[in-house]
């Protein structure tokens, strides 16, 4: 490449990068975000208590710390508050505004290795109720109701593009999919988790994977979790994708006291993880990947989660996500916009 075209090359890069720093207004009202061990933190309120609590796309209901939180009060009769895992019923907790009286689940996040005491988190029972745009790069979270958010030409002018999440995620529960969709051995009325899944690309193999951004990967960065079926899916597509790394390879806690999960660890060697936009094209895209088998024991079945999937699954580390930049989360019309590489 010449002098001039290089020069070309370098302008249009950056004034890419400066458009990316003017987000649409419509976006919503600001507030601060922090990052830790990739991932997101705003502050919430409850009773007299103020503390950071994790944005986690991979969670369903939303749970409170109360050694971080000592003015935090259940309502009288809700709970037993010296347990955990207890739904514990507060008059009213300040996320983005008042949510009136809320149930959170009680919980010890004392262990965790931060730079930050998490307080507790906020799930998709909350995260769902509004858009939310996590801006990893300018540490800022913006949220919007449905009736002010951003149009689709809006987002697409500022240099987003959609990922499709129908089914997986949206602020009407009634449209998620029949959990049998993922595995067939449930059925009735059962759903799949109001969590965040869009289409991937690994190894050229098409997958579904939830956007986990309460899964801290920075230990090892752009750690993908897959089951047995997307494995196996790849191992005959694409035989020399993935290099077993033995040294990678983790004992997990499960649901169950006692039982551990076998976690296989691989090494991306061919191929990319692609996020795969609307349109079929790669969003965004990464090579250096580590990837985990989760191989769920039949003891652990009913704890769920994308090692009980019979469908080819994955999910991704929040580091993926910091990467991204700036990551909004849709849930009225279910899509997840990122900015396009």
């Amino acid at each position: 490449m010449n002098k001039s075209l290089i020069f070309l090359a370098l302008t249009a890069a950056c004034a890419q990068l400066a458009g990316a720093a003017e987000l649409p207004a419509c976006l919503g009202k600001p507030a601060p975000m922090r990052v830790s061990r990739e991932m997101p933190y705003a502050l919430a309120a409850v009773g007299g208590s103020t503390g950071y609590f994790a944005l986690d796309y991979g969670a369903n209901v939303s749970s409170i710390d109360l050694g971080a939180m000592p003015e935090a009060k259940p309502l009288p009769g809700s709970c037993d508050a010296a347990k955990l895992g207890q739904a514990c019923a507060f008059a009213d907790m300040d996320f983005g505004g008042s949510q009136g009286q809320v149930s959170l689940l009680t919980a010890d996040y004392s262990g965790l290795n931060l730079d930050l005491r998490q307080a507790g988190l906020i799930g998709t029972d909350f995260l769902s109720e509004k858009a939310y745009t996590l801006d990893f790069a300018g540490g800022k979270l913006s949220f919007a109701g449905r009736d002010n958010f951003c149009k689709p030409d809006a987002l697409r002018a500022a240099g987003f593009a959609p990922m499709n999440t129908a089914g997986y995620f949206s602020s009407d529960t009634s449209t998620l999919l029949p959990l049998s969709s993922l595995d067939g051995k449930y059925g009735g009325a059962l759903t799949v988790p109001n969590v965040p899944a869009v289409p991937v690309r690994l190894a050229g193999v098409e997958a579904s994977a939830q956007l986990d951004t309460g899964y801290s990967d920075y230990i090892v960065r752009h750690a993908v979790n897959i089951n047995p079926a997307l494995y196996s899916r790849i191992a005959a597509a694409a035989p020399k994708a993935l290099v077993r790394w033995p040294d990678g390879d983790k004992k997990l806690s499960t649901c169950v006291p006692g039982v551990l999960e076998a976690v296989e660890a691989y090494r991306l060697n061919t191929g990319a993880l692609e996020f795969v936009a609307t349109d079929g094209a790669a969003l965004r895209s990464f090579r250096q990947v580590a990837v985990y088998v989760k191989r769920t024991p039949q003891a652990a079945m009913s704890c769920g989660g994308i090692g009980t999937h019979t469908k080819p699954s994955a999910q991704l580390g929040g580091s993926f996500m910091a990467d991204l930049g700036v990551v909004v989360f849709d849930p009225f019309a279910s899509r997840v916009w990122a900015l396009k590489q």
